[in-house]
């Protein structure tokens, strides 16, 4: 069971998180009525021009690109952004020895991938990704959360 607060009244409620298959899940305040949004597991938070986005990550490797008209690319985690190439970089989600570990790839994109102190990552080497930390791809800022 995990326990939450809702974002209106603070009430407290719990939920069942092995009851839902979707890492996003809606749950009504059974006090207020009020909808809360909630993330589970490990997201890719995502910030643009004042926007926030959460994105969930699955085990193995999702591609970051630029949204276009004809997105082709199912899976692909895409992001509205010029700057950003339509297969701009790689995030990679491991599982080790019970632990799990993330790394981030440049695939050549035209205008880098950056890290927190706006050095450009090397195409095609993986750097670890550790939650807390931030990269840069485009004018967007990427980070990674552990929510339980």
């Amino acid at each position: 069971m995990r326990y939450f607060k809702c974002g209106k009244c603070k009430a407290p409620y719990k939920i069942d998180p092995a009851k839902f298959k979707s890492p996003k899940l809606e749950v009504i305040c059974p006090k207020c009525s009020t909808r809360n949004v909630l993330t589970l597991g490990p997201v890719l938070s995502i910030q643009q021009e004042g926007k926030f986005a959460q994105v969930g990550l699955k085990n193995g490797v999702q591609v970051i690109g630029r949204k276009t008209e004809k997105p082709n690319v199912n899976g692909h985690i895409l992001i509205s952004d010029e700057y950003v190439s339509r297969i701009h970089a790689k995030v990679f989600m491991e599982f080790r020895e019970e632990k799990v570990f993330f790394f981030i790839e440049d695939l050549g994109s035209l205008n880098g991938t950056y890290n927190k102190n706006k050095q450009r990552l090397k195409e095609g080497i993986r750097y670890p990704f550790i939650p807390g930390d931030f990269f840069i791809v485009g004018l967007t800022k990427i980070s990674i959360q552990i929510n339980s």
